[in-house]
């Protein structure tokens, strides 16, 4: 599955998979969301 990473602008910049995008997400990069939650994950190694 892939998701659209949007820039700060709301310009379509790439398509990331769904780990990447949960990266973007644990590590505060994420500016703004739209829509419902796709997945659950849970689990992970701490850096």
């Amino acid at each position: 599955m892939k998701i659209l990473a949007l820039s700060v602008a709301g310009v379509p910049h790439r398509w990331v998979d769904i780990n990447r995008a949960a990266y973007y997400v644990a590590a505060d990069k994420v500016a703004w969301e739209l829509g419902e939650p796709i997945a659950i994950l849970r689990g992970g190694l701490q850096r």
